[in-house]
């Protein structure tokens, strides 16, 4: 577990996370990268929106704002 730690910078606590979760499906998944906090100001109204969407679909508001930023950033490589 340290080696996960010191090698991709993961916390601890992640790193536990993902050799449990390695252990149990008996398969090597790739370590995430490493994450820090984005702050951005967006209306009120969005936010509620967005909350109550994520909670809806039962996802994490990172993880739907990744992976809408991922497919913008590949249209615009694709356009441009």
């Amino acid at each position: 577990m340290s080696a996960l730690v010191q090698h991709h910078g993961v916390s601890r606590r992640q790193a536990y996370r993902y050799l449990l979760q390695a252990q149990s499906h008996l398969e090597l998944r790739p370590v995430p990268e490493p994450k820090t906090v984005f702050t951005v100001n967006l209306p009120v109204n969005l936010i509620q929106a967005v909350r109550v969407r994520c909670r809806q679909e039962r996802q994490p508001i990172s993880h739907v704002v990744a992976q809408v930023l991922e497919r913008w950033l590949e249209q615009s490589s694709a356009h441009g």
